[in-house]
């Protein structure tokens, strides 16, 4: 915001480097700090399996990889930075701000508040089961329990019991959100139609024979207090991709 930061590089080049204009303009000698990492490619999909990206309002600069996520801070008087280490992917979860985090380990969520004084993250709630959804306001969050399927959990205050929706599992279909008034569980289900073949491909464009062909069908939980409400199911003769054309509620 300041205009006295620049970072380059990418994940495809295996490096990133924080500029401080202040520096570079008077001293002939200075280098920019540098964050280099090795260049790695899923074996199956063939896409990178690093990602480097700024935070909503800049103030950290994000490397998500395989097997940790790391963040440093841009904007610092100290420019041997170290990063603070996440042990999942993370997501940012205050619109007002980028201190805080919500850690998406394998069988917890946890939100964390970053100190940026002192470069501290302090625990603020934990959540049992693997991140599923996170609402838009940053006031709901969906894990799905190993035992208890998709539970519902307030923010305010983080102590706030869970609220079991449903027994079912993120693996059971193939999108999940809430809608921007918080008051659906939105769930995107494939149905094969085995009528329906349709030409198959692998991820590098390879034909690999036939598959079903899918339609959608929308399953809708409503979130509030009462534990496991009924649900309700729309069954489409077509095929839905939120990708393409990004649901709209009104």
């Amino acid at each position: 915001d300041n205009n006295r930061w620049l970072v380059t590089g990418s994940a495809l080049g295996g490096e990133i480097k924080i500029w401080n204009f202040d520096r570079l303009l008077n001293e002939s000698r200075y280098q920019p700090f540098l964050i280099s990492f090795p260049v790695t490619y899923d074996d199956t999909t063939g896409e990178l399996t690093s990602l480097a990206y700024l935070s909503p309002r800049t103030t950290w600069l994000v490397l998500d990889k395989p097997e940790e996520t790391q963040i440093w801070q841009i904007d610092t008087q100290n420019e041997n930075r170290e990063p603070l280490t996440f042990q999942g992917k993370i997501e940012f979860a205050n619109s007002k701000g980028d201190l805080d985090i919500l850690e998406k380990q394998q069988d917890k969520v946890v939100l964390w508040r970053i100190d940026p004084e002192t470069f501290s993250k302090k625990e603020l709630a934990s959540f049992d089961g693997s991140f599923a959804a996170l609402s838009r306001d940053y006031k709901y969050l969906i894990t799905d329990d190993p035992k208890q399927g998709l539970l519902l959990w307030k923010f305010s205050p983080p102590s706030t019991a869970s609220v079991p929706l449903t027994s079912a599992h993120v693996a059971d279909y193939r999108s999940i959100f809430i809608d921007p008034g918080n008051r659906w569980l939105v769930l995107l289900q494939d149905i094969p139609q085995e009528a329906i073949q349709i030409p198959a491909y692998d991820a590098f464009g390879n034909a690999s024979g036939t598959t079903p062909w899918l339609s959608t069908n929308i399953v809708l939980i409503p979130l509030g207090e009462r534990p496991n409400p009924q649900s309700f199911t729309i069954e489409l003769d077509v095929a839905v991709d939120t990708v393409v054309i990004p649901p709209k509620f009104s």
